[in-house]
């Protein structure tokens, strides 16, 4: 690498906020041949906010790692590639897990669908006992959508800022389980036939009597 390149480098990663830098892969363990790339992993104080979406509620803070997205540019053109980094991320401490259930009528029957129920129970709970400490009945917004209907009330679950839903059916392969899985949403199956049962069951597994399916 050339001296203006490596200054250039520097100079980037000469900031208040950068913690430290590490080289990794072939160059760090010694066996680095002319055609091997360079791999570094940035440590920040603080995660900037062009990345605070909706991962950043399972980051915890002071230690974020960040790839060393701004010099991407100078690497390529130097001829290297950064192909391999580290992300160490911690989840946040919780005291409370929101739950969504999907209902079939406002007396609180579980549907046995999850596009198709017509509403949905939004719980909080506390983790450390398992008391219902807030409970919502909302209407499913989308329920009289024709095409990807399942795919859109699970996006709206995740701007409900949902942690687990309970499910009667599988989502296995369909559109939901990826929206979920993207925004750290858990899914839970359940085999009980009311709210009621589903939040007792909420409390057993808070209070460690049961585990989560």
């Amino acid at each position: 690498m050339s001296n203006t390149f490596l200054g250039s480098l520097a100079a980037e990663l000469d900031d208040t906020n950068t913690v430290a830098v590490a080289l990794m892969g072939s160059h760090a363990r010694g066996d680095a041949t002319s055609y091997s790339d360079v791999d570094l992993v940035r440590f920040v104080a603080t995660l900037p906010e062009k990345e605070t979406g909706r991962y950043i509620r399972h980051i915890l803070r002071p230690a974020h790692l960040e790839v060393v997205d701004n010099t991407l540019a100078a690497i390529h053109a130097s001829g290297f590639a950064l192909s391999e980094w580290l992300l160490h991320a911690e989840p946040v401490e919780r005291t409370h897990l929101r739950y969504a259930v999907p209902l079939a009528d406002p007396s609180g029957a579980i549907s046995d669908h999850f596009g198709e129920a017509p509403y949905f129970a939004l719980v909080t709970v506390r983790l450390a006992d398992g008391a219902v400490e807030e409970q919502q009945l909302i209407v499913n917004p989308h329920k009289a959508m024709e095409k990807a209907k399942g795919i859109r009330v699970a996006e709206w679950l995740v701007v409900q800022k949902v942690d687990v839903v309970l499910l009667k059916e599988s989502l296995h392969g369909r559109g939901p389980i990826y929206v979920f899985g993207d925004a750290g949403v858990e899914m839970w199956e359940t085999e009980v036939a009311t709210l009621s049962e589903a939040l007792e069951e909420t409390s057993q597994i808070c209070r460690g009597v049961i585990t989560a399916l």
